[in-house]
């Protein structure tokens, strides 16, 4: 009986010991879990910058982000444009705010900041660039794999207008003649467009 009792406290030990070392283990794993669901995703840090430029921008009455990069949570390129002319003054003083925001957003500046301006030959990804760049020079690319090279005439909301000119050969008589060709472009039909000098 004695040696019955025995073993049954022996197996209750282990069994506890097994049960303490089980509760142990899923509270390590828990732990894991918890700790990586509440740690920062670094997907977050895109959506922080990218809040804080646009609380930049929206008292700016000119100026507009066209392009914001994050590069392996440490490098930040912020391309700009403006409706009237862009300068080097205005790049200077937006990176200077956004230094300060991150630094106040992350209590450290670990951060390596680009602010730059849209350079010519860049592509044009907003309608709203293209009102500034009426008068230029644009070459584009359509969905049809059609290139047109010509003036930017004219812009709505839709579409934009390129003219050019060539010279062919006339109908009658000998020589050419220089003809003017328009073609309006629709936006969704765009692949890439570009100002070219």
């Amino acid at each position: 009986m004695h040696q019955n009792s025995r073993s049954i406290e022996a197996t209750g030990d282990r069994f506890a010991w097994i049960s303490r070392k089980a509760y142990f283990l899923i509270g390590l794993y828990l732990r894991d879990v918890f700790t990586t669901k509440v740690r920062p995703v670094k997907m977050d840090l895109k959506n922080h910058i990218e809040q804080i430029v646009e609380k930049i921008l929206k008292p700016e009455r000119d100026l507009y982000a066209v392009e914001l990069k994050v590069i392996q949570d440490d490098r930040i390129r912020l391309v700009l444009d403006s409706d009237q002319r862009l300068t080097l003054s205005e790049c200077i003083r937006i990176h200077k705010q956004l230094e300060l925001q991150i630094q106040h957003f992350d209590g450290a500046l670990n951060y390596s900041i680009e602010v730059t301006s849209v350079g010519i030959g860049s592509p044009l990804t907003l309608k709203r660039q293209y009102y500034k760049r009426i008068g230029r020079q644009l070459t584009v690319l359509t969905h049809e794999n059609e290139t047109v090279k010509g003036k930017l005439t004219r812009v709505d909301e839709q579409a934009m207008e390129l003219l050019w000119k060539t010279r062919e050969k006339k109908e009658i008589g000998k020589g050419k003649k220089t003809v003017v060709h328009r073609q309006w472009v629709e936006y969704d039909q765009i692949i890439k467009a570009k100002e070219v000098v």
